[in-house]
Parts: structure tokens; sequence; C-alpha cells
């Protein structure tokens, strides 16, 4: 009984597999005998579109397709391929018997004739191409040798009715823009010479010896490879002077790998927009777009690097800090940032990080001068802002010089020893505007939001208990209730945040004084595990200012006064 119920299933599961099998492929000829074309884009070796007397000749080539027809150029990659696709993923929307009067689909005399050759095909492929059906979302076409009309999709028509300027490439130069080695400018009154010393490192040569900005390099290359041909001259004028092209007002260069140089010969301005080119060696005349125009260099200092200092701020272990706001001497022990000077101290990790980073995104907002007989003017000979960088094994990394703008928004910056003086933003200066006292941790409790499991508050007599169950915060004493979630992490954060505003008294003898003896208030986390985080004690108010300090440290702190006044005094403002 078994084995016939298991032959019968494998019978069952044989006839499915078979109807599976002729369906999908009866679904795949049902799917080829709706394409247009029976060939892909990447078969195809050359293709013609005849219209009318015009006729448009594309020839794919080991380099890309080139244009035979009507005149000879390069082609647009982009376009023909976009062609190309329109034509192969088209499906023949509906099929018509054949008409006596095939003139009424406008297939007796067609307007498009769409001829391809293929690589490995001896016969070329033809398609007749008519007019719009009336819906205007279809056309008409037909497949010579077929006596059937098709109605395929009116973005075939669309596409082999364009003219032969779409299929050109529209680049001023063909270069490889990873092969350039040396670029030379010359425009309006500028001369310019620059030089690749790495894949992406270009440097100013002449006026000056200066590091080029990678991006604006970037965008320079590509704007020279990529569509900037708004029309084309196949036929220039006699006088080339008219367009400024006999002697060109300008020209840039491009010396490739080798030998080989390309250079783009620059003319007049034309209006309303755009400017007249040639390139050298070639008659046809091109008119470019006014955004190339725009972005031809006027100055060295367009195509400068204007980055203000080139350090790695992983290298940094020492910092030195001159200010109105004291000096300060900074050093890297492992991960954590110390004060020496004046005085040893524990460091703001951010603040200093912060310092760091606020070099690192520094800009340069104008070059003022790359040789200044004199610092003076700049107020330079005596900066009121200087920053020193070194890395490990001491080495200097770099420096920083720093005086405001008076006349001007801004800063001047000195970078070294040199006599370059550069203006930036005058918030550079205010970063940096910081003394000992900034940069030092003024935190008196330090933890992380996570690390605590249980906060005790006692003020006035009241005391005040809450715990952490699954990520809730319960109150556990006067009284248990379920608290507001964002109210116990905004009092957490007031905590956290807490800085002192100055040392009031180092290791004092005498607590009653600051009113610590029996504190107004005091703070205590623990950890999820029972550890200690710290505990704050709160003493006396004087003006502004309230006397504060940890447990397990003797120096007293004034911080500002509200920190107690944000202190919940009845345990009702945590509960939901």
């Amino acid at each position: 009984m078994r084995f016939r119920t298991t032959l019968l299933l494998a019978g069952v599961l044989a006839l499915l597999g078979l109807a599976y099998y002729f369906l999908e492929i009866r679904e795949a000829r049902k799917q080829d005998e709706t394409k247009l074309v029976p060939f892909q884009e990447k078969e195809v070796s050359t293709l013609s579109i005849r219209r009318g007397e015009t006729v448009i000749t594309l020839i794919r080539e080991e380099q890309g397709w080139r244009m035979s027809q009507p005149v000879e150029d390069r082609g647009d990659e982009r376009e023909i391929i976009a062609l190309l696709g329109n034509v192969t993923r088209a499906r023949i929307e509906r099929t018509l018997e054949a008409q006596e009067n095939i003139g009424e689909f406008g297939l007796q005399n067609p307007a498009i004739v769409l001829t391809v050759q293929l690589k490995d095909k001896d016969q070329p492929f033809t398609l007749e191409v008519g007019i719009a059906a009336p819906a205007g979302f279809s056309a008409y076409a037909r497949r010579p040798g077929e006596k059937k009309i098709l109605l395929v999709p009116a973005t075939v028509k669309a596409s082999l009715e364009r003219e032969p300027f779409a299929f050109r490439s529209k680049a001023p130069l063909f270069i490889d823009r990873e092969g350039v080695r040396t670029v030379r400018v010359s425009w309006n009154s500028l001369q310019l010479r620059l030089e690749r010393r790495e894949k992406n490192e270009w440097w100013i040569i002449h006026p000056l010896e200066a590091k080029a900005d990678p991006a604006k390099m970037s965008d320079f290359l590509r704007a020279v490879t990529q569509d900037q041909v708004t029309t084309f001259l196949d036929k220039p004028p006699a006088n080339l002077g008219s367009l400024g092209l006999d002697p060109p007002r300008g020209e840039i260069t491009f010396a490739l790998e080798g030998e080989a140089e390309a250079t783009l010969l620059l003319g007049t301005r034309k209006k309303p927009g755009g400017l007249y080119a040639r390139r050298r060696g070639e008659q046809q005349i091109l008119e470019l777009k006014e955004a190339f125009v725009k972005g031809l260099p006027q100055h060295a200092a367009d195509l400068r690097d204007r980055t203000l200092l080139n350090f790695d701020h992983g290298q940094v272990a020492r910092i030195e800090l001159e200010s109105p706001r004291g000096r300060t001497l900074v050093t890297k022990e492992g991960d954590t940032w110390k004060i020496k000077e004046p005085e040893e101290a524990l460091a703001d990790q951010r603040v200093v990080e912060d310092l760091l980073w606020d070099l690192v995104r520094a800009r340069v907002k104008e070059f003022v001068t790359d040789n200044a007989k004199t610092l003076k003017p700049y107020g330079l000979d005596a900066p009121a802002v200087t920053i020193r960088l070194w890395d490990k094994g001491e080495k200097p990394l770099t420096s920083l010089a720093l005086n405001r703008a008076d006349k001007r928004e801004g800063a001047y910056v000195r970078v070294g020893s040199g006599q370059a003086v550069a203006l930036v933003e005058a918030r550079l200066f205010e970063q940096l505007t910081q003394g000992p006292s900034d940069l030092r941790r003024r935190q008196l409790l330090s933890f992380e939001m996570w690390d605590v499991g249980k906060m005790g508050l006692s003020r006035d007599g009241q005391e005040i208990l809450l715990e952490k169950q699954k990520d809730r915060w319960q109150l556990k004493k006067p009284r248990e209730g379920k608290t507001k979630y964002a109210a116990v992490t905004d009092l957490l954060n007031d905590i956290k945040n807490l800085k002192w505003e100055k040392v009031v008294a180092r290791e004092p003898t005498d607590l009653s004084r600051y009113g610590l003896e029996k504190p107004a208030a005091t703070v205590t986390l623990t950890k999820t595990d029972g550890k200690p985080l710290g505990t704050l004690l709160l003493g006396k108010t004087e003006g502004d200012l309230l006397y504060a300090k940890t447990q397990d440290h003797p120096d007293i702190y004034a911080v500002p006064s509200t920190f107690l006044k944000s202190l919940p005094q009845d345990p009702a403002a945590l509960l939901e």
C-alpha cells in the first residue's frame, strides 16, 4: 500500500514539474514574440537612423561610440545607450493585420528607418517607423519582410526623432582625468600651472607654490570632460578673430602620461551667455555653457586648498595654548588629557577634543599675503592667541598665531614661522580664546547615564530614593510609585552637566563656613551593581552661587545657585 502511494505521489510531482516547465517555456516564447527587436544592446556594432535626407550613423569602437554621419565626431555614450535601451526594451503593444494602404500609417514612405548591424550577423536588422497613433501614446511600425503592422511605444519614435546633436559628445576635451599630470591655465590676467604629485594631490607651482584643493581640482577636471557644449559650429567663419580665437583669448592645456597634450583654446564671451572655444588641431568651433565660464579660475586662490592646518588629529599628544585667559599646557597620558600647567588637573576630554577638531575643520577665508614684509599691521608680531601642537615623540606638528582683524570681520592668522598671513572666521579666534579653567574638567560628578542604578536625594529633611528596574525608574521612598521617565532623565542630565564656576577653597578645615558641615541637599548615585558612583554635597547660597563639594574630594567649588532649585522637594513632581 505504501509503495503504491509513493509511486502515485511521484507521478503527480512529475506531471506538475512538466506542466510548470511547459508553462515557463510558453511564457518565455510569449515574451519573445512581443519583443520589438530580436537583440540586446551589447550585440549592436553599428546603427543608422534615416529621416528623409538626414542620416545619423553611429559606430561602436573599442574606445567607445563614434558618429560618422552627418559629421565625424565622438559619440555621446549616455545618449546612445539610452536610445538602444528604448529600442531593445520595447514591446509590441498590438499587431494589426496587413493593410493595402499602409500610407495611412505613414509606412509607404516611412519617416524613420532604423538599420542595426549586429556583431555576429551578416544581415542588418531594419525597422520602419511611421506616424503616431491617434491617442499619441503609440506609433505605427513595420519590420521589412513582414506583412503585419506593429503598434509600438511612442518612446521608440521619440528616441529616433532626436537631432544629431543629441548623439554627439558634448565634452570640450576627451581625456582620461586620472592620466593628467600637469595643467596650464592662461585666462584673462591669470597664468597658472599645477602638477599632480600623488593620485589626488595637486600643487600650484606658478605663480606661487601652494597645495591645491583636491575637490576643486576634481571639479575642474570633470568640467572639461562632461557635457558643456551647447552648439557645434562645424563650418567656422573664415575670420576666427571675430570669435576671439585668432589669437585665442586663453587656453587650458593638459599634459597626459607620455608626451601627449590636449589643449582647449578659449575665445570671447558670447551673448546672452557662454564662450567660444576650439580644440587645438581641430577646425570645429564649440559654444560652451555659461556655467563652464563661471567655473574657470580667475585667481590662483580659487584653486588653493583652504585647509588652515595640515596635521593628524590622532598624533597630537601635547598642546600649549596662550590666550588672554592665560597659558595652559595639556598633555595626553594614554587616552586621557591632563593639564600640566599652570597646575596639574584632569582636563575636560570633550573640550580638548573639540578644540583640536576646531583646528582640523578651520578654513581660510582669504589669503591676505604670502610674504608679509612685517607682521605688525596684522597684530601678529605680538599675537593675542598662540597654539602649538606636538606629537608623542615631542616632535612639533604645527603652530598657529591669531589676532582679531580691527577693520575686517574675522581674525588674521599665521601658520608656523612663515610670513604668510590669512584671514579666518572670527569664531576660530573665539574658540581658541580659552584658559586653564576652560579646559579643565569642571564636572563635579562624572558618570554615564546608563550606569546609574539608584539615585538618592536628601533636601529639607525629605528623603527621595529612586531605583531603576528593567530600564524603568521607580520611586521607592518616601513611598512607592511609577515615575515619569523624562523627569528622572532630565534630573540626571542636570546632575551630569553641573560644572563649577570657580574653586572657592582648597582643602578647608571649616566646612560650616560654606554650609557643608550640615549640607542643605545631598545627591547620591549608585551603579546597578551597588558600587558608588559619587555623592554631591550642596551648602549655602550666596548671590548667584552655591557652595558645593563631592564626598571624596576636599576642595570646595561654587556652582550656579539655580541647580538647587532644579532638585525636586516633593516626589510628586517625579510621579506619573
